[in-house]
């Protein structure tokens, strides 16, 4: 019975599934438990995370705060650098129009000098045309308005990129409103202000998600940018000067001018068409055709053969101080009603004409008529003097005057007033072919006057006061006439020694003081008036009076400065490679050889209008921009109003019409004709202003066109030019460095 009850099998399976399901529950609560551990170690990796990435972005805001303030510093720092260059810019524009004052040698130089200092106490690295004297110096000067800016007149610091960063950075950094996500701190930080040049900080950034904390610290340094380099807007160029850079408007043959209104600040030049044989219809001409024509020149005016009015009621005006170098300035015969008023000094190779009627030439300033003719082979076209050829002068309403209050010569601070080297002669002769001329005794002489030299008006009078001249052993037979044909002139004292102008000025002397009362010479009826006469070879009239010229100074040297200088202008166009200076402190023989555009120029077609830019990326800009380079052609400007900018360079001849404002340059190699009654303006201001050139600054953006002009000197400038839109652009981060990143939670 107890054998059979053990060996019962009864029920053991139900005893094993109780077993396995009590294993098996004990096994899946273990995997629950394990999984619901693991699932809460997961998210709370997930929520500290969470607060490392929120750590993490608070550095990452921080950099960008950081990067506004960088921007705003660079600002900042371009901002005062953009004053400086201002401050230097408007005084370089005043020096530049000291020269227009009214002023004398003496205080036009004292004047530039006190400007110069004020732009020294800025830059001592600028020169007085705004080129750069040193160039690696003058960087370190906006380098250093740019980081540290600099204080002003008034003693208030104006702040640069470096006190706009100290001041401003640990405010933005701070202001809660900038960082969202997390709490940054500023561990420690060093500024720029407290001697170092680099503004260090590190940056600790928290954050909190589900009461998990996390930290994260970085070292954030702050470089100064090399303004220069990373966000200058300009270059320093260097520039082999060339002459054709110079003018306003530039012309180997003739300017032509008809139509009112225009008007030119800068230089102008015209040789004179070597194709045309008479010198008196070629140079630079207001009026010309049907029509009359206004000239007004704010510079220098330069041209080998006549500066003149060509018509009818025509106007010249050299303003401001301008200066006129020619071979002879005139209004000429059968001309009514013209005026040329020059507020400047005059330079003539040959005379001053006055043949035109109810006509008027006015000089407010020097006067040089400094040829004598001596070393001439025809020396009545190249003997400067005052020829006034209407013989109605004092009845009509013509009149000349010169003051003599002129800027005078640097070389020579005594040089200034009125000075006549030659003397006027009277054609003769009735055969074109064979002209013959007679010296006479006048360098300010009046057509008719020429009766004064015939034996008609020789008598006792004349020949005491000639004893008066001379000495009291002259006999009267002494004086003798000759026939120059179709006159008995007045030709020589015989016993005297003397050139013949002078025996002919004495006896002109002789005969004004006999025949003060009579009608045998015409001094203008008080409308002669040539001012502060330091020398005159021969005679001149003022105020009614004839008057000896004679001066006991010796003016040859002078004079033959004044040649070279004179045709430094003439034949090399002022050619900035020439030291003309040391050439002038010198008393050394020096010539010239003209100079013609074409030996300026490695000519290239270049054609470039701003209509054909249109589809163009290109900056927006209030002008319209014309580059026209071309040999064998000429060029037509027609102004439709607003401004012009460009360097038109042609081999033939330019028509220009309309309303034209136009700064830049225009040179050919033909002629320039400015025709119509609308407005036209012609700038360049190169020769006083080289600081923010229109064409020094386009040459430096197109190398192709600043290849054009040839490098005829070994003379270099170098100007501040602006850059290109796209250029001189870089990153912020390059000035920004993380380093030293860690966990510190």
């Amino acid at each position: 019975m107890i054998k059979r009850t053990l060996n019962n099998k009864k029920g053991s399976t139900l005893i094993m599934v109780l077993m396995s399901l009590s294993v098996l529950s004990i096994l899946g609560t273990a995997i629950l438990s394990a999984s619901v551990m693991n699932f809460k170690m997961k998210k709370i990796d997930m929520k500290s995370k969470q607060s490392f990435y929120l750590a993490e972005s608070g550095l990452e805001e921080a950099y960008v705060v950081i990067e506004d303030v960088v921007n705003e510093g660079v600002t900042e720092g371009r901002k005062r650098v953009d004053e400086k260059l201002k401050e230097i810019e408007d005084l370089v524009r005043k020096i530049s129009k000291v020269q227009e004052k009214d002023i004398s040698a003496e205080a036009y130089k004292k004047e530039v000098d006190d400007l110069y200092e004020q732009i020294k106490a800025i830059s001592t690295h600028v020169n007085k045309d705004g080129s750069i004297n040193d160039e690696e110096e003058f960087k370190n000067d906006m380098q250093v308005w740019f980081a540290q800016g600099y204080e002003d007149e008034a003693g208030i610091k104006q702040q640069g990129y470096k006190a706009y960063i100290d001041k401003h950075l640990v405010g933005e950094l701070r202001n809660e409103a900038n960082i969202h996500m997390s709490s940054v701190d500023i561990k420690d930080y060093s500024k720029y202000s407290d001697g170092f040049n680099t503004f260090e900080l590190i940056l600790e950034s928290s954050a909190i998600k589900d009461k998990i904390e996390k930290r994260v610290e970085s070292k954030f340094s702050i470089e100064i940018p090399d303004y220069y380099i990373d966000y200058s807007n300009k270059k320093i160029e260097e520039f082999t000067e060339n002459v054709l850079w110079t003018k306003a408007l530039l012309s180997d043959k003739d300017i032509k001018v008809k139509g009112e209104k225009v008007e030119v600040k800068g230089d102008i030049y015209a040789y004179g068409n070597k194709d045309n044989s008479n010198i008196k219809t070629k140079g630079i001409i207001v009026g010309y055709g049907d029509a009359s024509g206004s000239l007004n020149v704010n510079g220098k005016v330069i041209t080998g053969s006549y500066f003149q009015t060509g018509k009818d009621n025509s106007t010249i005006n050299v303003v401001n101080n301008g200066e006129v170098f020619c071979n002879s300035l005139s209004i000429p015969d059968g001309n009514t009603g013209s005026n040329i008023n020059i507020k400047g000094d005059v330079n003539t190779y040959d005379d001053i004409e006055l043949n035109g009627s109810n006509a008027n030439i006015y000089i407010d300033g020097s006067y040089y008529g400094f040829n004598d003719g001596s070393k001439e082979n025809t020396k009545h076209d190249k003997s400067s003097g005052i020829v006034i050829n209407n013989d109605s002068i004092g009845s009509d309403d013509s009149t000349i005057e010169i003051t003599g209050e002129g800027k005078g010569k640097w070389y020579a601070p005594q040089y200034k007033g009125t000075f006549i080297a030659g003397t006027s002669y009277i054609e003769l002769g009735d055969d074109p072919t064979e002209k013959k001329y007679y010296q006479t005794g006048e360098s300010v002489s009046v057509k008719g006057n020429y009766k004064a030299y015939s034996d008609v008006y020789y008598d006792n009078e004349v020949y005491e006061n000639l004893k008066k001249k001379y000495d009291s052993n002259l006999q009267s037979d002494d004086v003798k006439f000759d026939y120059f044909s179709p006159l008995i002139l007045m030709d020589r004292v015989d016993s005297k020694s003397d050139p013949l102008y002078k025996q002919r000025k004495k006896y002109l002397m002789a005969v004004s003081e006999a025949k003060i009362d009579d009608n045998i010479l015409n001094v203008g009826n008080g409308k002669i008036n040539i001012k502060d006469v330091k020398y005159s070879i021969g005679a001149y009239i003022d105020d009614g009076n004839i008057k000896d010229g004679g001066v006991s100074i010796d003016y040859d040297k002078l004079f033959k400065k004044n040649q070279k200088e004179y045709d430094f202008y003439v034949n090399a166009m002022g050619d900035p490679q020439v030291d003309i200076d040391e050439i002038l402190k010198n008393e050394e023989n020096h010539t010239f050889s003209k100079i013609n555009i074409s030996n300026m120029l490695n000519f290239k077609t270049i054609n470039t209008d701003d209509k054909e830019d249109k589809n163009k990326d290109t900056e927006k800009k209030d002008y319209r921009e014309i580059i026209y380079i071309n040999s064998n052609t000429g060029y037509t400007l027609e102004g439709k109003g607003g401004k012009i900018k460009g360097i038109i360079i042609t081999g033939g001849d330019v028509h220009i019409s309309g309303d034209v404002d136009f700064e830049g340059t225009i040179i050919t190699q033909g002629n320039i004709y400015i025709e119509g009654n609308k407005s036209k303006k012609f700038s360049n201001d190169y020769g006083r202003n080289k600081l923010n050139s229109y064409i020094l600054n386009k040459l430096s953006q197109n190398e192709e066109l600043k290849n054009l002009f040839k490098k005829t000197g070994n003379k270099k400038i170098k100007v501040l030019c602006n850059l290109k839109e796209s250029e001189g652009q870089v990153s912020l981060s390059k000035f920004i460095k993380v380093s030293e990143w860690k966990k510190t939670k």
